[in-house]
């Protein structure tokens, strides 16, 4: 072996434990020495340090640098076309994931607009659902201080206070399930439906302002009530 790859900086980096990512697989040790024997050791530690760094940003901030597969993107053209959009998939296949992070995406680009989603139980819900959520949520509004309208309280054991939050822009999610009565449809129009097992009185349901559907199984986003504005994507921001 070459006496180089046991220096102290090599073995160092060799024996360094990356943080675990299901996208950004490490290398392991014998394919991080074959790649500082080719690139040098200068490379391969800015390449880990930089492999570091966007987990970190990740975890810290995913409404903003989470790792989204290719295939939303093709979800998301899809949902500008279509008023209705079927997320089809097996256990921990990233629907939640994918709804979750548009549902709030939807909330934060637009002003005043309401938002359900649901779940089969509310118990569900806070384990499955509203911990999605708030996970997504821009982390500078996760912890902001009560006020006329703002209102986001939540935790681990009981989710979001009451089942619902208001962003500072005035838009409100609110969190419904399947045990409930199913009149309580009647009692709010909205700008996306959720297909399930209300699925009949769904789409029975007027829903206004060019609303759409987006199931993915367990949870849906909604946006734009009466109380104002045309609906913007999630994906248009800024546009």
């Amino acid at each position: 072996m070459n006496a180089g790859l046991q220096d102290p900086p090599v073995e160092a980096a060799v024996k360094f434990t990356p943080t675990p990512h299901p996208v950004m697989v490490a290398p392991s040790e014998d394919e991080l020495r074959l790649l500082i024997a080719e690139k040098g050791i200068d490379y391969v530690t800015h390449w880990m340090r930089l492999r570091e760094e966007a987990i970190i940003r990740e975890q810290r901030d995913p409404y903003r640098a989470g790792y989204e597969p290719k295939h939303w993107k093709e979800a998301d053209k899809l949902l500008l076309k279509h008023r209705e959009l079927l997320v089809n998939g097996g256990n921990r296949a990233g629907k939640t994931e994918y709804a979750a992070k548009r549902c709030v995406q939807a909330l934060v680009a637009n002003k005043g607009v309401r938002v359900w989603c649901l779940h089969t139980t509310n118990m569900s819900s806070i384990q499955m659902q509203q911990n999605v959520i708030f996970k997504y949520l821009p982390p500078e509004w996760q912890r902001l201080r009560k006020t006329k309208i703002t209102n986001i309280s939540y935790t681990q054991k009981n989710g979001f206070s009451e089942n619902t939050f208001v962003l500072p822009n005035g838009s409100q999610c609110f969190f419904l399930n399947y045990s409930q009565d199913r009149k309580v449809i009647e009692a709010c129009e909205l700008g996306y439906r959720s297909l399930s097992e209300w699925v009949a009185e769904l789409l029975q349901t007027e829903i206004s302002r060019h609303g759409a559907l987006l199931s993915a199984d367990d949870l849906a986003r909604a946006s734009t009530s009466s109380a104002g504005g045309s609906r913007r994507s999630p994906r248009r921001k800024g546009k």
